[in-house]
């Protein structure tokens, strides 16, 4: 499958002539313009979501997401806040929580409006039975939807200082959520953040910080 890896290194015044100060009934307020970059995901992607903001990637990361949690998800921003449309790029993580399916992904893309894109899939990195079959299916996505696209965390991960937990990214400082978001930011031709010093073995955390309440939780 093609991988994609990337390292770190008052509509009316008022003050017209005339004007009563108040709003014309008749005019048309239009919807907001689709925004050009979101990410969905799940309490991984928790842990970077302040830096990618910062870097102009709107970010709906919530624990305990599954695939129909992104699924909906993916709806909600596209009918509800009109916020996904034509020409937004999508980072898409999902997988840490339950094993996936062919068809759940596929119901995740199918409600990708067709305009939107590039679609990027990362994929997952835990210590779980279902993890190396979950990959197995994101990675042969762009075989099946060639506007799509995967970015390897899983590979990454190993050397990202992760918590004692083995899966997410808000402990040892701020290094593996920098990496994490790196890894995002390249996919989408947007600037790196600058990457702090790997933590030391003899500082690294032996507890988790994550938000999240019981493992996976992801």
């Amino acid at each position: 499958f093609r991988r994609v890896l990337f390292r770190s290194n008052a509509q009316a015044s008022g003050d017209g002539p005339g004007s009563s100060g108040s709003v014309d009934p008749t005019a048309t307020t239009l919807p907001p313009e689709p925004l050009p970059y979101i990410a969905i995901g799940e309490s991984v992607m928790v842990g970077a979501a302040s830096d990618l903001r910062g870097a102009g990637v709107f970010t709906d990361a919530k624990e305990n997401r599954g695939p129909e949690g992104v699924k909906n998800t993916v709806i909600s921003l596209r009918d509800d806040k009109r916020l996904l449309g034509d020409g937004t790029a999508v980072v898409i993580q999902v997988g840490t929580n339950a094993a996936l399916t062919d068809a759940a992904l596929d119901a995740i893309i199918d409600e990708i409006p067709a305009g939107a894109g590039p679609v990027y899939f990362l994929t997952v990195y835990a210590d779980l039975a279902y993890i190396d079959r979950n990959n197995e299916l994101i990675g042969a996505l762009p075989g099946r939807h060639p506007g799509v696209s995967v970015i390897d965390w899983h590979l990454v991960a190993p050397n990202a200082y992760l918590c004692a937990d083995g899966i997410h990214i808000t402990c040892n400082g701020t290094y593996p959520a920098v990496l994490y978001s790196n890894l995002i930011l390249a996919a989408l031709g947007l600037d790196a953040l600058p990457v702090p010093t790997p933590p030391s073995t003899s500082t690294t955390s032996t507890t988790s910080t994550s938000t999240t309440s019981s493992v996976p939780a992801g």
